[in-house]
């Protein structure tokens, strides 16, 4: 059940006050937040902020980090010696959160790479018609060279061009064959030979075939 204003602020301000350790507000709802007292973030944010602006909790910023902790006018005086080992804690914290968001980030950024990725499906799909127009590309490769001399010059010179554009096609497609399973081989557990063999992909060397030089 979630916790009506006030019944909030008298849990947050109590929990600091039994602590009396700084924490960030997320580091706050984290610890209040359980199976059986379901709090909402946002509301714990507000509450914090609230209780600071009535100086009945106290807040520091060091940078673009905040922490709040307990008004110390409720507890005993601390000396110099208490208050260095409260700074040195502050600053340990500021350090622990600014390395988990780093983590965030660098998690975030690895997350937003998968998601604009192909499906394994999709390349699947893809790799399975690369291979037909590869099989096609060599047929009519295989017919040229077998016809081309019994045609003039000028024919000749026109199945060449031809040729040539056929031979460029067959390596733009299997540089794109070769790009996509490097990109599914980034996250596929198992070798290369095992990734073809899945997907049904044959190359050129196991059909025994080579580029032709243009």
């Amino acid at each position: 059940m979630s916790k009506s204003k006030d019944s909030l602020s008298s849990t947050v301000k109590s929990y600091l006050v039994r602590t009396n350790r700084p924490f960030s507000a997320t580091d706050v709802f984290n610890n209040l937040n359980t199976k059986d007292n379901k709090l909402s973030k946002t509301a714990v944010f507000k509450t914090l902020d609230e209780l600071a602006s009535r100086q009945e909790i106290q807040e520091k910023v060091n940078g673009k980090q905040k922490v709040y902790f307990a008004d110390q006018n409720n507890f005993d005086t601390i000396d110099d010696k208490q208050m260095k080992e409260l700074d040195l804690e502050l600053n340990q914290l500021d350090k622990e959160v600014n390395q988990l968001q780093d983590k965030v980030k660098h998690k975030e950024s690895r997350l937003s790479t998968h998601k604009n990725c192909l499906t394994s499906e999709q390349i699947s799909g893809q790799l399975s018609e690369l291979k037909a127009e590869i099989k096609d590309l060599h047929k009519r490769l295989d017919s040229i060279d077998s016809k081309a001399k019994d045609f003039d010059p000028k024919e000749n010179q026109k199945l060449k061009t031809d040729r040539q554009k056929l031979v460029t096609e067959w390596r733009k497609r299997k540089r794109m064959a070769t790009n996509m399973v490097d990109m599914i081989l980034e996250s596929y557990p198992k070798p290369k030979k095992a990734l073809l063999e899945e997907i049904g992909l044959e190359t050129d060397e196991e059909l025994k075939v080579s580029l032709p030089q243009i």
